[in-house]
Formats: C-alpha cells, structure tokens, sequence
C-alpha cells in the first residue's frame, strides 16, 4: 500500500511564547475550539498544544501538496480508545482520501508527531 510520512518536532516554549504573546489571536487561528478546550484544561496544556501543533506540520509534509489547508482544517482530538487521530474539514477529506495515522509524544522541552497516510 502507498504511504508518505510527515514528522516535526516543536519546542513547547515556542508554542508558550506564542500564547503568552498572542493569547486568543494564536489560539483561534492554529486550534479548534474543541483542541482548545482540551488542552487547556490539562496540567501540561502546553505540551498538548504544541504536540496538536506538532502533528498539523507532520501532515502538511505528509500530503506534499499543492492542496491549501488551514491550521483550523486540521483537528487532532482523542478516539474511543484515548489515542489521538486527525480530524479533517470534509473538504480536505474528500480531496484527500486515503487513512492518516498520527502518532504524537513529549518530553519536557519538545513534542514530536509522526503523521503516516496510506494513499491506497
């Protein structure tokens, strides 16, 4: 089966910065509500931030595309079993198509993603 595979790696300071910085303007340009509400309401909400966000620049190189997707096209949010998946806005699913799987870890300093999408 055809994949491609994205990874990136952020240091949550950065992503703390930003938020310190730009507060909501940040928070709503990158983040869906429900991102938002999820990371925010956890102890180590930057980590979960800056791993969502993490996980957004993985499947942007994972597509190597010329299709334009907006951060908020992209939701990374908890299944059934309470690990992450990518949540696409219809339109960039159905362009798209194929399966995504995400993977997405931290440690103090940094939150890496690895995004895989099996093409067919």
């Amino acid at each position: 089966m055809p994949f491609s595979v994205g990874i990136d790696i952020v240091e949550i300071e950065r992503i703390r910065e930003a938020v310190d910085t730009h507060a909501e303007r940040f928070l709503r340009k990158v983040f869906s509500p429900e991102e938002i509400s999820l990371c925010l309401g956890r102890a180590d909400s930057m980590a979960c931030l800056a791993a969502r966000f993490a996980a957004k620049e993985a499947f942007k190189k994972a597509i190597r595309t010329s299709i334009p997707v907006a951060w908020r096209d992209i939701a990374i949010l908890p299944v059934s079993d309470g690990g992450p998946a990518l949540k696409l806005v219809s339109s960039v699913s159905e362009r798209l198509g194929g399966n995504f799987v995400l993977s997405l870890s931290h440690s103090r300093d940094y939150a890496v993603a690895v995004v895989i999408w099996e093409t067919g």
